[in-house]
């Protein structure tokens, strides 16, 4: 056997090793702009430049990817920074990887025309779902007011069910999203009086994945994920890239929705923050955003009784991944 056919069987054998290696990830999504650079990376190859195969599989709903994530059908999952906390707190071993991104004034306080809050104490204030993210949301603006979370019963009412209540004055009070919003405000004579961005990074949403899955595959795969994330979150944040960003949304981001215009589509995006590389990196280093919105979240638990199990921001997140990601 000469040279050239022992180089030739040592280079199948490293090939289909490799091929042997490889395996599909994936990532649970729902209609929802705050996790739009997912689909441009898929769609734009930054997943396919980065060494690494993924599929992007669209739910219904947070409840269906809940579903499909306990079953392992899903590797990754998107949702509330707080919410990863409340599944840890359930007994669920996860990691937090990184905030990804935060919602901009797309989540809405909204009260029914003729109440207070002041004059409303022993009320239901409903919300769209049953996390801290959102209660911690409300308390912020409840405080702000001299008002205590405590004095009220908070429902998880669906967002079809809420407005419904709202227009027939069973409920008085809504922590909701866009676009239920305008519904609650035009047809049912509510109004705004808090969004998610008159408190910056107060509903920061992150990507996690179990530990057992972690510890299962490369953490360089991990990494390359969170780079093709950060730079289609570039991609989508450059104006040269709008048209091509604005088809991607309606029909990748938002495909049991009809087609949005352009204005509506640059009203969507306004209302969240997607990290790029800057933003990921200043929100993820150690003692960064995430770290400090993880202790305020703590206090909050604290506060209201809802420490179920307590937890550190060490114990949630673990940010050499993306750290690694992006070169820090």
């Amino acid at each position: 056997m000469n040279t050239v056919t022992k180089v030739l069987i040592w280079l199948g054998i490293l090939l289909v090793a490799a091929q042997a290696s490889a395996r599909t990830y994936r990532i649970g999504v729902v209609s929802w702009v705050g996790w739009s650079n997912v689909h441009v990376a898929a769609e734009k190859g930054f997943f396919q430049r980065a060494g690494i195969d993924v599929e992007v599989v669209w739910y219904p709903g947070p409840a269906e990817i809940e579903a499909a994530f306990a079953k392992g059908e899903v590797d990754f999952r998107l949702d509330f920074v707080a919410s990863v906390v409340a599944e840890w707190m359930a007994g669920r071993d996860l990691v937090l990887l990184a905030e990804t991104a935060w919602s901009h004034g797309g989540d809405k306080i909204i009260v029914k025309a003729g109440h207070s809050f002041a004059y409303g104490r022993g009320s239901s204030i409903a919300v769209y779902r049953d996390s801290p993210a959102l209660t911690f949301f409300l308390e912020l603006y409840l405080r702000q007011n001299r008002l205590r979370l405590a004095d009220y019963k908070i429902i998880q009412v669906e967002p079809a069910a809420m407005l419904e209540a709202f227009e027939n004055e069973k409920l008085a009070f809504l922590v909701i999203f866009d676009p239920y919003s305008k519904q609650a405000v035009f047809e049912g004579d509510g109004k705004i009086v808090a969004n998610s961005a008159h408190f910056p990074g107060c509903l920061p949403e992150g990507i996690y994945a179990k530990r057992a899955f972690l510890e299962s595959v490369p953490e360089q795969d991990v990494a390359a994920l969170l780079g093709a994330l950060a730079d289609a979150a570039d991609w989508l944040g450059d104006a040269g890239n709008r048209d091509a960003f604005h088809e991607i949304l309606n029909q990748q981001v938002l495909p049991d929705q009809p087609a949005f215009t352009t204005r509506q589509l640059r009203a969507l995006m306004a209302s969240v923050k997607v990290h790029g590389r800057r933003a990921l990196a200043v929100r993820n280093r150690d003692q960064g955003g995430v770290f400090r919105y993880l202790e305020k979240l703590h206090a909050f638990m604290a506060r209201n009784d809802l420490l179920d199990r307590d937890f550190s921001a060490g114990e949630i997140i673990d940010n050499r991944y993306v750290m690694q990601a992006l070169g820090e």
